[in-house]
């Protein structure tokens, strides 16, 4: 920003020391940070109130002047509407085709909610096989449970499982 070097804060250093001397420098450096910090903070609010200006000027320029509406309108723009209005065609008559849309809708409705029915159906039909075939397992390992075997291979009394030929 200054373009200054080490050389001539070197320099600069040194004249302090000499003019303020070693016991005061600390406390003229902490004003010359105020002193500082004070001429930053002016140049920020004076560049603050130059923009401010600036834009203001710039709205100023921008600014259109609009008529008054009811220049816009004339004097009385319910006849205008109906005049221009007068020399269209009317609007046609669209019952038929909104009945024929209405007619598709419950067509279609129709046909998805017989779709739902047989596909919950099918997975009735799915779920109460799995839940028989469920209820064989279950009386298969209850009929072994009340025969006090445990459906794996037998086992002596003596706790040893038998030898098997292989």
């Amino acid at each position: 920003m200054f373009d200054i070097g080490w050389t001539e804060i070197l320099v600069v250093v040194v004249i302090a020391v000499v003019v303020v001397g070693p016991k005061e420098l600390p406390r003229a450096l902490v004003n010359v940070g105020r002193w500082v910090a004070k001429g930053r903070s002016l140049a920020r609010e004076f560049q603050d109130g130059v923009q401010t200006v600036m834009r203001q000027a710039e709205l100023e320029e921008l600014r259109i002047d609009l008529p008054d509406p009811k220049s816009i309108m004339g004097d009385n723009p319910i006849a205008e509407g109906k005049s221009i209005l007068g020399n269209s065609d009317p609007v046609p008559d669209d019952h038929f085709i909104d009945d024929q849309i209405i007619a598709e809708m419950e067509k279609a409705d129709a046909e998805t909610s017989d779709m739902l029915r047989r596909a919950a159906g099918e997975a009735a039909d799915r779920a109460r096989d799995a839940g028989n075939g469920e209820a064989e397992a279950e009386q298969e390992t209850s009929a072994h449970e009340i025969a006090g075997d445990d459906g794996g291979p037998e086992q002596s009394p003596s706790g040893a499982k038998p030898v098997t030929e292989s």
